[in-house]
């Protein structure tokens, strides 16, 4: 179950960039979606609490400060945490100007996960579309001002953490590292990647591009 505010807007199928739907969501322990396909671009950003994401080819653990990007017609499901259920923000939205601006955010299904210190921002823009008003072209214009802020924010925090000197990849690796080297020399590859909050073979895959050796 879940707590959910959200707007639902008019499709236009000839318009170059649209907004589907923008939500905000408190879900409660273990709350399940998926597994799910929609044929518009999500992104999700996480507030508060923790939950686990899950693509046709890794899994991942996040929490409060990450945020996901859903592709159209990527097969998807999002579970929150038993113990301390997410609350998250939503936009989708879609059209050829779309797939145009996501081809220049490096965000992808590949690497899905962005990070987001001050969401305040973020947050704002969110509320302001939740704002129901007449339809008209000046809000159609506002809304989709709003939208292109919020990917300007999501496409910044995300270049920024990719150009960092140690990316998100990098320190898991490290930890993992440091928890063999340091304290656990016998560890399991399964019980490094749980103690670390991964997925055995996403783990794997990402210490075999950073090392060139196999978990």
């Amino acid at each position: 179950m879940e707590k959910a505010v959200s707007l639902n807007f008019i499709s236009v199928p000839s318009d170059q960039l649209q907004l589907a739907n923008v939500g905000r969501s408190d879900t409660l322990s273990g709350h399940k979606y998926g597994p799910a396909v929609r044929p518009y671009y999500l992104i999700h950003y996480i507030l508060a609490g923790s939950g686990t994401f899950k693509t046709d080819q890794s899994i991942y653990k996040l929490h409060a400060g990450q945020g996901f990007l859903i592709e159209p017609g990527q097969e998807t499901t999002y579970i929150a945490d038993k113990n301390t259920p997410w609350s998250y923000v939503w936009i989708g939205f879609s059209g050829n100007f779309a797939d145009q601006l996501m081809q220049q955010i490096p965000l992808n299904q590949r690497e899905p996960i962005f990070s987001l210190n001050d969401p305040k921002r973020l947050i704002e823009l969110v509320n302001l579309l939740l704002l129901k008003s007449v339809n008209s072209t000046t809000k159609k214009l506002l809304n989709l001002s709003y939208l292109l802020e919020f990917l300007s924010i999501i496409s910044n925090a995300t270049i920024i953490s990719r150009e960092s000197t140690t990316s998100i990849s990098d320190v898991y690796v490290e930890k993992a590292i440091s928890l063999v080297n340091k304290n656990f020399p016998n560890i399991s590859a399964a019980s490094l990647a749980q103690m670390i909050g991964l997925d055995r073979s996403y783990l794997g895959k990402r210490f075999k591009k950073v090392t060139g050796m196999t978990l």
